[in-house]
């Protein structure tokens, strides 16, 4: 058969089954205009696809778009929520104000912002111990002056939610012209309204008065320490005594408790220690309460008490978590030397002590320095306090007192560290001398003069040789001081009263005092008494209890030289002397020790190092006795 003119017949050239048909397709067959258009119709739906593609992208993106707006907002308005509930800051509105005052300049937007200033300076005059972050109201540097806006804004809403949901406090107010003169009326909160009268010229002074009215309805305890450092104590007392009285929180009572015992320190100290106590009970963990519970304590002399007392204040205050300010916590780690000193343990105190850094009350300060000037004479290092000393002036030391030590007073205690008793005497009589003009209140210069002052004197006294007027000193000491109970066992022991020094002794640990310093002071009274055995028993005890104590091991190597145990005793002043590497005199009977040992050699060694450091003349005059043994 043959092929048609289409050519049908032909093979295809393609195995495409489009292809072929459109190869078999003549021109103008029907089929292939159907694949043609069938072609078109292809290319515009993959057209439309794309279009649709795009438009899904689009909208797919505007959809993200919109959600990511919606998230900016939402992430906005929980941010302007969270710090809304964390706001306490003071908003003071612009008080309303007669047209005249507004002429005069006197604006309500002025008035606000002179009552803010007034604020603010009573803020920095109220300086405390107490973190601001531990008081129910506490706005801090956060204080605005508000001016009403017209319309809805971010501003409008950010305030709304202050307003209602944080923990802010607003002022408002406004001042009125009467027939007598201007009357202003400042509103807090829903705490009432604080009026002031007065005339156009003590406008100022109205506004000072309604700042002073803020502060007692908003932060009493505040209030009170500002009363206390502008001079007006009662007024302080009142307030402070008022929260006690109305304040439903323990936590609260107890910061008023510690601030009563602030309070009463310079007039009262057995109240002080008495309030403080009360704080205490009132909130176990308010360091302010122990910390001036352990000043009362030690202004009485019951140390044991004070030592309680001071640890607990250093340990709780020191804690930035702890309730105190930064000054508060940098005094508190100061005060942490008290604990090591008391276990004689000197040179961890005075590194305690030289670490602190940060802000410190200029007072704190100063006695810092003085703590540091007494823990070296602890070391026998006189050079070392007199360098310390000399930017420390006199009346300072004179009138310092630091919790558990009481009077410190580093000329004193050289002046007996160097056996110059004479001194000792003239600086004793002189501070009494200045208490009596009274530097802080008569019944705290009392309180110095009886308990701390008095038995150094008889101290000096008893040590210069005049037992006599040493006797008639301690006898009118009250017995329920440490410090003169002390001071009554020096002074038998310094007439050869042994026994008696030995009573006194068992009493002043009846009363708290330090039996490390005890066992210190009987070794030593019994050295000059020379009971040898019953030296080195207290300095046995005085090692077991401060084996970190120098002066421990120097009197326990002395009992054991005057018994003939030469070695012990080298191998005692070898301890005392890497605790006390600048006490002169210890290298000089360390020396000795050798010397009677016939280790010559080592002897020369010693003194020669006694001569590099500081003798007293005292010292001097034995090493010259002494130094031509070791030389043959």
């Amino acid at each position: 058969m043959a092929a048609s003119k289409t050519g049908r017949g032909k093979p295809p050239t393609t195995t495409d089954a489009l292809d072929v048909a459109m190869e078999r397709a003549g021109d103008g067959d029907a089929a292939r205009t159907l694949l043609e258009k069938h072609s078109r119709l292809i290319d515009a739906q993959i057209k439309s696809e794309r279009l649709e593609h795009r438009n899904k992208v689009a909208l797919i993106a505007f959809r993200s778009t919109l959600v990511l707006a919606a998230l900016a907002v939402l992430v906005g308005v929980a941010w302007m929520i969270s710090n809304a509930r964390r706001d306490r800051g003071l908003v003071i509105e612009a008080l309303s104000v007669p047209p005249d005052l507004a002429a005069r300049g006197l604006t309500g937007q002025a008035l606000a912002a002179a009552l803010a200033d007034r604020l603010a300076e009573i803020d920095r005059t109220a300086r405390s111990f107490r973190s601001p972050e531990t008081m129910t109201v506490n706005w801090g540097n956060d204080v605005k002056i508000q001016i009403p806006e017209t319309g809805v804004s971010i501003g409008e809403l950010d305030a709304f939610l202050r307003r209602v949901l944080g923990q802010q406090t607003t002022i408002g107010g406004a001042v009125y012209r009467l027939p007598q003169g201007l009357r202003l009326t400042v509103r807090v909160g829903g705490s009432g309204a604080i009026e002031q009268a007065g005339g156009d010229s003590t406008l100022e002074a109205m506004v000072h008065k309604a700042a002073e009215g803020v502060f007692a309805k908003t932060q009493p305890y505040r209030y009170s320490k500002y009363l206390e450092f502008t001079g007006r104590s009662p007024e302080a007392m009142a307030v402070a005594r008022n929260v006690i009285a109305t304040d439903d929180d323990p936590a609260e009572r107890a910061w008023a408790w510690a601030q009563v015992s602030n309070l009463l320190l310079n007039t009262d100290t057995n109240g002080a220690l008495a309030a403080a106590y009360r704080g205490i009970d009132e909130d176990p963990s308010n360091p302010l309460a122990y910390l001036n519970g352990c000043i009362a304590a030690g202004h009485l002399s019951h140390p044991a008490r004070a030592r309680r007392l001071c640890n607990a204040a250093s340990k709780l205050g020191s804690d930035p978590k702890g309730g105190l300010s930064e000054i508060g916590v940098n005094t508190s780690r100061a005060n942490r030397a008290f604990d090591p000193a008391n276990d004689g343990d000197y040179n961890l105190a005075l590194r305690q002590v030289e670490a602190l850094s940060g802000p410190l009350y200029p007072g704190v300060r100063e006695n810092r320095d003085v703590n540091r000037a007494a823990i070296l004479l602890r070391l026998h290092d006189v050079r070392g306090n007199r360098r310390l000393r000399g930017a420390i002036t006199d009346r300072v030391t004179a009138s310092g007192f630091s919790g558990a030590s009481g009077v410190n007073y580093p000329q004193y205690d050289e002046a007996i560290e160097i056996a110059d008793y004479a001194r000792a005497e003239f600086l004793a009589r002189d501070l009494l001398a200045f208490l009596t003009t009274n530097p802080e209140t008569p019944q705290l210069s009392a309180v110095q003069s009886e308990r701390h002052v008095l038995p150094n004197l008889a101290l000096a006294l008893a040590l210069g040789g005049k037992v006599a007027e040493a006797n008639a000193v301690v006898a009118q000491l009250p017995l329920d001081c440490a410090n003169c109970l002390i001071a009554r066992a020096q002074v038998a022991g310094a007439s050869g009263d042994l026994a008696g020094a030995r009573r006194w002794h068992t009493r002043a640990l009846r009363a708290g005092a330090n039996p490390l310093q005890q066992s210190v002071t009987m070794a030593r009274l019994a050295l000059a008494n020379r009971r040898w055995d019953e030296a080195l028993a207290h300095a046995d005890r005085a090692v077991e209890l401060g084996p970190k104590f120098a002066d421990s091991h120097k009197y326990r190597g002395d009992a054991l030289r005057r018994l003939g145990r030469f070695a012990e005793a080298s191998r005692a002043y070898a301890q005392a002397a890497g605790l006390a590497p600048q006490w002169g005199r210890l290298h000089v009977d360390w020396g000795m020790a050798l010397a009677a040992e016939n280790d010559r050699e080592q002897a020369r060694a010693k003194f020669a190092t006694a001569r590099r450091l500081f003798l007293s003349p005292t010292d001097q005059r034995v090493l010259a006795a002494v130094a031509p043994f070791a030389a043959g």
